[in-house]
């Protein structure tokens, strides 16, 4: 979402019927709130370091933005259905609202303006959900970062930080990352510690842990490792509890280094792109899809930004899934739930909803190449 973020020119702040769309993810929470004819009135999004954007604080924290001044009769509110808030949303807004549950694929194929195919999510974690000519749907991974998200941020973020680790032992693991990885984790490092004794920002019980196990095995003298190199400053960092969306936010740096030619951040994203197309093919084999065309959308912050990480996956599919046409998601993934609850309300208006929530959006959200 842009910066800035527009309001409609009416200042009356009044309307009759209009949807307020979520969009949680991993890292952040999008919020779009639009009238029931399609058009655009206000956006919001909310993104706190190291909170995941599906907790109801940054939900609510989004909603109330997107909100605003307006004031709706008759307000829909559509996001994922593992995510539907309760009824402290409504205390919340101060206003009541009819919910409208979804599924992931349900947005994505919504901006695809397809019934049947595959979407994939590839921002913090990953997920491919998929709906064959049948009916049959099915929906593999999102698991999390400890069993699963392959092919998601959190795995690009964490190898990232693993090969500059690498880097600082030898030169022959050299990479452009090495320096970037240190002075982002090492700054989240300090503004966590805050005042203390000058160790890492831990529970008393876990560092008093470390120092015994530390003296017992000599593995590292916590006392150095404290006041020492940045190293053993990443260690605290990576010692530290904290939300999957801080590790994640490293992917963006292996993508800019990437970019500009680094070849250990350009296999990294190859690798991650590459475990997300096996999950497509088991997706493809388990929903009997192979002998037929298909439409894949992506959405996901990954799938969305990263060329290099489209490029490999793209490449991936056509091994083994050449029948799937694979496509960006022509807007963020928060468009798509809104236009889902606008199609359900006003489901003799689609083409002109369409249009007109594609061309009012634009004030709020830039669209996305389908293709790069």
């Amino acid at each position: 979402m842009r910066e800035s973020e527009v309001m409609t020119t009416d200042q009356n702040f009044q309307v009759s019927r209009a949807v307020l769309a979520l969009d949680p993810g991993g890292s952040k929470c999008e919020a779009l709130l639009v009238r029931d004819d399609g058009t655009a009135l206000s956006a919001g999004r909310v993104q706190r370091t190291g909170i995941s954007g599906r907790s109801p604080r940054i939900m609510r924290e989004a909603a109330r933005k997107a909100l605003g001044k307006w004031r709706v009769d008759e307000l829909h509110l559509v996001t994922i259905a593992a995510l539907m808030l309760n009824k402290n949303l409504e205390l919340s807004l101060n206003r009541p609202f009819i919910s409208h549950a979804i599924s992931e694929i349900d947005g994505l194929m919504a901006l695809a303006d397809e019934r049947f195919g595959i979407a994939v999510v590839a921002g913090t974690g990953a997920r491919v959900s998929g709906i064959n000519r049948e009916g049959q749907y099915r929906s593999l991974d999102g698991l999390g970062p400890q069993l699963g998200d392959v092919g998601g941020g959190y795995q690009v973020g964490l190898r990232a930080l693993r090969a500059a680790v690498l880097a600082e032992r030898h030169p022959r693991h050299a990479t452009s990352m090495q320096n970037r990885i240190f002075a982002h984790c090492l700054a989240d490092f300090e503004k966590a510690k805050g005042k203390g004794d000058g160790c890492s920002p831990m529970k008393p019980d876990l560092c008093l842990h470390l120092r015994k196990t530390a003296a017992r095995f000599l593995i590292f003298d916590l006392e150095l490792k404290c006041a020492g190199s940045r190293l053993q400053r990443l260690v605290d960092f990576s010692l530290m509890p904290q939300d999957r969306s801080v590790i994640a936010s490293l992917a963006r740096i292996a993508d800019e280094e990437a970019e500009r030619g680094d070849a250990v951040a350009l296999r990294i994203l190859e690798d991650a792109a590459e475990g997300l197309a096996e999950t497509v093919w088991d997706l493809v084999d388990l929903l009997g899809m192979h002998d037929d065309d298909y439409p894949l959308i992506a959405g996901g912050s990954l799938a969305l930004r990263s060329r290099a990480y489209w490029r490999a996956f793209r490449a991936r599919l056509a091994e083994r899934t050449p029948r799937l046409t694979p496509f960006r998601a022509p807007w963020p993934p928060v468009v798509g739930n809104a236009l889902v609850a606008l199609l359900q309300i006003q489901p003799g208006e689609g083409e002109a909803v369409r249009t007109r929530l594609y061309e009012s959006v634009r004030a709020f959200h830039d669209a996305t190449s389908p293709i790069p």
